[in-house]
């Protein structure tokens, strides 16, 4: 096992984030695929669920996944992973066709949902915006000779890359962490088998 430079591991850490091709195949025909999904998916919210007398009269308990389920796409995040505030909670989504030789076929993504992706690049410019004046402030006092520039010059970086990089490395863990939750949860209601073409590598360490 041997080191990976700085570089490769923000690299690592950002492909992390990226959404992966995953393939599921099922025995079961699509029609059968989607209901199966609908009897385990809140598509209306919790509350929805829960008050859904069908739900009750079943014994059906919790959810096992949140989201929409149609008799082709689906987009959801497993339960309980995503009904609380951990944004990094892994959104599967994709579609239900045909396979040439019988059952059914998914073919979709899984990963950060488009929108926090958003969020954090958002966020990375906002707080860095932030931080640019002390530490142009700081450039300007090193030309001019004031050797005090040196704390405002490397301070604001830091200060920028401590909390982007660590929400980024625990949100990415969680990602990780629960990606694999989700595939299993889906194999399970689909009694299917998956494929993860490109898995996200691991960002530490190669052997």
């Amino acid at each position: 096992m041997r080191l990976l430079s700085v570089g490769t591991v923000i690299r690592r850490w950002l492909s992390g984030l990226r959404a992966q091709p995953v393939v599921l195949s099922s025995e079961r025909p699509p029609s059968d695929c989607a209901a199966q999904l609908v009897k385990v998916t809140a598509q209306r919210g919790l509350g929805a669920w829960y008050r859904d007398p069908q739900n009750y009269l079943y014994h059906r308990g919790d959810p096992r996944l949140l989201g929409t389920v149609d008799a082709r796409d689906i987009s959801f995040v497993h339960y309980p992973e995503g009904a609380g505030r951990n944004s990094f909670a892994p959104l599967l989504q994709g579609q239900l066709k045909p396979a040439a030789g019988g059952g059914t076929t998914l073919t979709g993504t899984i990963g950060l949902h488009p929108a926090v992706r958003v969020g954090l690049l958002v966020m990375a410019v906002a707080w860095g915006s932030v931080v640019l004046v002390p530490f142009a402030v700081g450039i300007a006092r090193l030309v001019t000779g004031h050797i005090n520039g040196l704390v405002l010059a490397f301070l604001p970086p830091l200060l920028w890359a401590v909390p982007v990089v660590g929400i980024v490395f625990i949100g990415g863990r969680s990602l990780q962490r629960d990606i694999p939750k989700l595939i299993d949860e889906m194999c399970s209601i689909l009694d299917a088998s998956a494929t993860v073409p490109n898995p996200a590598a691991e960002p530490f360490a190669e052997g």
